[in-house]
């Protein structure tokens, strides 16, 4: 047999290479082997989070944020990342809404009130 990484003469029955060290496929079976894994990334959660947080420092809340956070939160397990991601972009949109929310109920209440009261001059 000969090395797959050196391409010396060896032992059929080497684990190893004695000239470089290469393990060898002998001893090994096909399913013993640890399989690779490509890491993939989860980019819903990744995009939900910053358009949170972009939309909450120019204060405009997107729908779109909301959606890829939701997203990405149901694709973390498949993924093995992204959950915090999408948590964080959640709560971002949450506290986004909650002060649009006082915004818009304070602009109200001013409009409602700040007319109907009479001026005394």
């Amino acid at each position: 047999m000969y090395c797959k990484n050196c391409g010396s003469r060896i032992a059929d029955q080497a684990v190893y290479c004695v000239h470089c060290g290469t393990a060898t496929d002998v001893g090994f079976s096909v399913s013993a082997r640890p399989a690779l894994q490509e890491k993939r990334t989860n980019g819903f959660a990744i995009a939900g989070f910053v358009l949170a947080l972009v939309g909450l420092l120019f204060y405009a809340n997107t729908l779109v944020s909301l959606i890829f956070s939701c997203i990405g939160l149901v694709n973390s397990k498949t993924y093995g990342s992204g959950r915090g991601l999408s948590i964080a972009g959640l709560v971002i949109n949450v506290i986004a809404f909650v002060i649009l929310l006082v915004v818009v109920i304070f602009i109200f209440i001013m409009t409602m009130f700040g007319t109907a009261v009479p001026h005394v001059h």
